[in-house]
């Protein structure tokens, strides 16, 4: 069974945040809601602060973000009742998480003296039951990677793929979250890893450069090359050229969805048992209409994307058809988790006035078969 799945989202900004109560008070709901949806004011969300996703882990749900320039992360049982922790250590922001059936890592990148570029990445874990969040130990020949990341798990690992500095293409493995290994050879320079999904068979990358690449791991320490849908490469010539989009790990397979630039076509396939590939021909959107990820949780997998600058989520029975569920206006969806009888949403809606971005945590009760 795999806990977590890695989506891709973009990182926004910072946004004034609502005075709440202290750590680990329930937070006050907000008269604001939308359907099932109600706005939760989280505790210590206080000046500069943003949300920038959300998992559920074997001990509930973590939100993961910032507040007033430091790494912070909300978690909680039932949805209802928040903790709040700025993450020791470290430096810049969490902008992925994952977790196994021992662990849960969160991933994030800023400015660090600590590397030559000055960019590079930072980590923190947490074990199952436990109440706080320990940097993980700085190692200079991985971390100083810099450029952007993408992070999956399985019960037994976590991976790490990205492209670093220079486009350079990078990866990493850790069993415990804490111990990380280099798993980067063999990873091609021309179609740097854009994408990570972990299923039960293991980790999937999608490559994202001259050529449409495809690379699996059964434990993500050893990547090799395997057959990839036939799409034209992101950089193509002077032809149209499809990158990436989602790579979702489902009941019914692997589902890899390619977009043109501007979103003006997609492309969306399924892999089989036999590792070929079919077309998928979806339906329920437009030219124009924009994928920025996803999550399958259960049997019921979800698109994050957006409509003529509106919020959209989207589930499907047969990764054929996509149908809208309901959520509060915004701009965006950053991240969709489940625990329980209980889902929580992460939004975000651009500023008019050129400001940073402005996040916002919902909560429904019921599971998610009931959106």
């Amino acid at each position: 069974m795999v806990r977590s799945l890695v989506v891709a989202f973009a990182i926004v900004g910072c946004q004034p945040g609502p005075t709440s109560g202290p750590s680990g008070s329930p937070p006050a709901a907000s008269s604001e809601a939308a359907g099932e949806w109600t706005r939760i004011d989280l505790p210590d969300a206080a000046g500069v602060w943003f949300a920038v996703g959300v998992i559920a882990d074997a001990d509930g749900f973590v939100v993961f973000g910032g507040v007033n320039d430091r790494a912070a992360a909300w978690t909680s049982r039932d949805g209802a009742t928040w903790s709040s922790e700025a993450l020791p250590g470290g430096f810049g922001f969490p902008s992925d998480g994952a977790s196994t059936a021992t662990a849960t890592v969160l991933l994030g990148a800023g400015s660090t003296s600590l590397c030559a570029h000055p960019f590079g990445q930072s980590l923190w874990r947490r074990h199952r039951g436990a109440e706080r969040w320990e940097p993980v130990p700085f190692v200079e020949p991985l971390f100083c990677a810099g450029g952007f990341e993408e992070m999956a798990a399985t019960d037994d690992a976590f991976a790490v793929v990205g492209m670093g500095t220079g486009d350079q293409p990078f990866a990493w493995q850790s069993d415990d979250g804490m111990t990380w290994r280099d798993a980067g050879a063999g990873l091609p320079s021309n179609a740097p890893p854009s994408l990570i999904a972990a299923s039960d068979a293991g980790f999937l990358e999608l490559g994202r450069g001259e050529r449409t690449d495809v690379r699996a791991s059964v434990d993500g320490k050893t990547w090799s090359p395997v057959e990839a849908p036939p799409v034209p490469p992101a950089f193509n010539g002077g032809a149209p050229g499809m990158s990436p989009a989602v790579l979702l790990a489902t009941s019914r397979g692997v589902l890899a969805i390619y977009e043109s630039d501007g979103a003006a076509a997609r492309s969306a396939w399924l892999r089989n048992a036999d590792a070929s590939w079919s077309e998928v021909v979806l339906r329920g959107f437009e030219p124009g209409d924009v994928i920025s990820g996803g999550i399958a949780i259960g049997d019921k997998p979800f698109l994050f994307g957006s409509r003529g600058g509106r919020a959209r989520l989207l589930s499907s029975t047969d990764l054929a058809t996509w149908d809208p569920v309901p959520i509060p206006d915004g701009g965006g969806v950053m991240g969709l988790a489940s625990f329980g009888d209980r889902t929580v949403l992460v939004t975000y809606t651009p500023d008019p006035a050129g400001g940073p971005d402005v996040t916002r945590v919902y909560e429904a009760s019921g599971s998610l078969s009931g959106l």
